[in-house]
């Protein structure tokens, strides 16, 4: 599939195409491989090629989709030859479905520590736009950085987060999302927000909490800039 200004992907500022393999059971689901080429999320600084063996199943009483990936999934700027050869035993094919029945975290102190995203999809009324699909995601984890004269981790996590891009392109209209960084180097540096979204649509979330060097945040509505 071709990335371009007539299929855009939401929040992503660059054009390119996503592959897309799979084997799948029609009595339970799949596991499919995705590649991405020539991608920029949000002008990251960081090369992403793909997502390696994520399950997904068709709950037949809701019609949702359901899928789970956890941080050994993510494959970065390496591996891209050897990402869409999916050969899998049934063994490890139903082992990659039984993924899928893992509880979610409450909590996002839970999340930060498992690197597991929760995914859940129930399609809105056009089969061919998938920008009316309403989203569901909570999952959370770390990400660490090491740089000549400092290193740190930013925590981050979000729970029961829900996204509807025609309803809302600018913020998540329910949930709650976490990020605590501390960095190390000449000076301390780290600080934690808790903020929760709203369903009014006008591009920011709630800081419920905000300690540290986020601490006049705190009440505040932040912008996100998502647009």
């Amino acid at each position: 599939m071709a990335v371009d200004n007539t299929a855009p992907v939401p929040f992503n500022s660059g054009l390119g195409d996503i592959t897309i393999a799979g084997i799948w059971n029609d009595n339970s689901g799949g596991v499919i491989s995705i590649m991405f080429s020539d991608f920029d999320v949000v002008n990251g600084d960081f090369k992403f090629y793909g997502i390696h063996t994520i399950p997904i199943i068709v709950r037949p009483n809701t019609n949702e989709i359901v899928s789970i990936f956890a941080e050994q999934d993510i494959v970065i700027g390496e591996g891209s030859d050897t990402l869409m050869n999916l050969s899998l035993s049934k063994l490890k094919f139903d082992a990659e479905l039984n993924r899928v029945n893992t509880p979610a975290p409450t909590d996002a102190f839970v999340a930060v520590r498992q690197n597991v995203w929760h995914l859940t999809v129930t399609p809105g009324g056009s089969a061919t736009n998938f920008l009316d699909d309403d989203y569901k995601i909570t999952g959370g984890g770390q990400i660490a950085e090491a740089r000549s004269e400092s290193g740190g981790i930013l925590y981050h996590a979000i729970i029961d987060t829900r996204f509807n891009f025609t309803t809302c392109a600018k913020n998540p209209t329910n949930g709650t999302a976490f990020i605590q960084n501390f960095k190390a180097g000449s000076t301390l540096d780290f600080g934690s927000i808790l903020l929760d979204f709203h369903s009014t649509c006008d591009g920011s979330g709630n800081v419920k909490v905000a300690t540290g060097k986020y601490a006049t945040a705190n009440g505040k509505n932040l912008e996100l800039n998502w647009q």
